[in-house]
Formats: C-alpha cells, sequence, structure tokens
C-alpha cells in the first residue's frame, strides 16, 4: 500500500460465519440457526446434498412412517431404488443435558447410520457438535473416536476446514 499498489485486489483469507447461539430456544432453532447454516457454509446444498427427515428402508417397511423414526439431517445421499444410503448421519437435540441423554440420541443416531451405511455420526444440541467415526473395525463407539466442537469456534477457519473434512466422506 505504502508503494501504490492497490490491495483490494488481493484475495482474502475465507473466515467462516460466526455461529452464535443466542435465540436458541428448542430444537427447531437447533435446525434452522445453526445445522442448516453450518451445512450451507461448508458449500452444501440443501435438498442436493443435504436432506432433513429422511425415510431409509427398514425391512419390509420405512423408517418415515412415524415421524420421530426419521434422521434429522443426511448428508451426501445416494439412492438405488427404495434403498437410501447417507454417509454421514446427523441427529440434533435442543439440549443434551447428561451423559444418559448424549447416550441415548448416540444409541437413535446407531441405528440410522445402520439403515443409511453413513461412515461419520453427528450429534448435535446448542452448545456443541460431537462427530464420531468408525473404529478400525467399522464400529462405532459413544466413548472413541469421538471429537467434540462448540458453535463458538466453528469461526476458526482452522476448526472450520477440520469439522469440513472430517463431514466430506467421498
Amino acid at each position: 500500500q505504502s508503494k501504490g499498489f492497490d490491495t483490494s485486489v488481493l484475495p482474502s483469507l475465507y473466515e467462516p460465519k460466526t455461529f452464535s447461539t443466542e435465540g436458541i430456544n428448542n430444537e427447531e432453532d437447533v435446525y434452522d440457526k445453526l445445522v442448516t447454516p453450518l451445512l450451507e457454509e461448508m458449500g452444501w446444498k440443501k435438498g442436493v446434498d443435504f436432506r432433513r427427515e429422511v425415510e431409509f428402508a427398514a425391512g419390509h417397511s420405512t423408517t418415515g412412517h412415524v415421524k420421530n423414526k426419521r434422521p434429522d439431517y443426511c448428508l451426501h445421499l445416494t439412492q438405488h431404488g427404495r434403498k437410501v444410503y447417507a454417509k454421514v448421519v446427523i441427529e440434533a437435540k435442543y439440549f443434551m443435558k447428561n451423559n444418559a441423554e448424549l447416550a441415548d440420541t448416540f444409541d437413535q443416531c446407531l441405528s440410522y447410520a445402520s439403515w443409511g451405511q453413513a461412515k461419520v455420526l453427528v450429534l448435535c444440541d446448542k452448545n456443541t457438535i460431537y462427530v464420531y467415526e468408525p473404529d478400525r473395525n467399522g464400529e462405532f463407539d459413544l466413548n472413541h473416536h469421538r471429537t467434540r466442537y462448540r458453535w463458538a469456534e466453528l469461526s476458526n477457519p482452522e476448526k472450520f476446514k477440520e469439522l469440513k473434512s472430517k463431514l466430506n466422506i467421498k
């Protein structure tokens, strides 16, 4: 700038938006103000790259007959006839206040992951995002192979990039 160069034409480093947990009052707010904006900020399109409440074939039926038996989000979907596969399954709650609620949500998400043959499970609430990756036997474990993120730390480009790479399953 001191030598007369117009620095406004230089590229700027990517800075992810800040995800504020202010005004999150219920589970629907977690969907609308946190999870959907996060996935869109990562470059994925709703209805194309991710969908809400996807029905999976479950035996001779589908999971969609009962509203609470569908995962909140599925990312990287493929479909072969009635069979739907999702590489990432996301289950969101308003607030998981203790380990028992975290374990219940994990079990719920684990059943969706088996129906959709998911490679990554994500549990989140108004405070935290938990990303579970399978162990070397391909099994998910509540207490191992888990990474935790706080919503506020996702404004850090390195944390944002790390989370995105965990969800960007090819």
